[in-house]
């Protein structure tokens, strides 16, 4: 078979299993960029020396290896979207699909909030890991991401910072009157194949240690982003009735 001719096979392939549009087409994609058309590989010379019949298993066996891996995972996404749970983290704080991960037959999906939410609101974390079982097409567990709780020590530090910090005074002139409220700012995270399953590790275990202090009022929130590695301030952010002003 010509490589023209696969390719119009595969991108006018029937994926039955695979319902939603946009995932038919990260799975055709995924078909077309695979290493087949890309460079030349052991089917350029299986087909110049061996009869036909055993070229095409020779594309099989390597298409399983290769597209099966592909599919499991377009699966797996498609049923972390249409989990409740996950849709409803989706839509109140705007968590993403990072990383897929398969073990033992089920798939590992990561949800990270976005670097600007992770900075820059109250929130401490959503991240989550979902355990995803394929065969019965179901999330079986969600569970948030741990954070390493702040010492008292690195909280009076972080409150210091922030108070101190000539571009928060400015937009909230009486910062130091207010009350703080410090929360740790997760380590962005990656999932590694561990015995059977999966574990959560940092992306970058020597990231500098960060904390949002949380300056509280009853019109206003002033939000001070403090790197405690460096002492710090890499943000200010304040909202006050609706109305966001951004510092630094």
């Amino acid at each position: 078979m010509k490589q023209e001719d696969l390719i119009k096979k595969l991108e006018n392939i029937e994926v039955p299993e695979i319902k939603i549009q946009s995932h038919q087409q990260r799975l055709r994609l995924a078909l077309l960029n695979s290493g087949y058309f890309k460079k030349k590989t052991i089917m350029f010379y299986a087909k110049k020396s061996v009869p036909v019949g055993i070229a095409l298993a020779l594309i099989l066996v390597v298409g399983i290896s290769v597209i099966q891996p592909k599919l499991q995972t377009v699966r797996a996404m498609e049923i972390a979207e249409n989990d409740p749970q996950i849709q409803k983290l989706m839509k109140d704080y705007g968590v993403k699909v990072k990383q897929i991960k398969l073990a033992n037959g089920k798939a590992y999906a990561l949800f990270t909030l976005p670097k600007e939410k992770r900075l820059s609101t109250e929130l401490q974390s959503s991240d989550s890991i979902a355990e995803i079982d394929l065969k019965e097409r179901k999330v079986k567990k969600l569970r948030k991401i741990d954070i390493p709780p702040l010492t008292e020590e690195e909280q009076n530090r972080a409150i210091e910072i922030a108070k101190n910090d000539p571009g928060a005074q400015e937009m909230t002139p009486n910062l130091e009157e207010r009350e703080a409220v410090v929360k740790p700012i997760a380590h962005q995270f990656k999932l590694c194949r561990k015995n059977k399953g999966v574990e959560v590790i940092p992306a970058n275990p020597s990231e500098d240690r960060r904390a949002k202090v949380i300056f509280k009022s009853d019109e206003e929130r002033t939000i001070v982003m403090v790197n405690l590695t460096t002492d710090q301030v890499e943000e200010v952010v304040s909202r006050e009735k609706g109305k966001r002003k951004q510092g630094n």
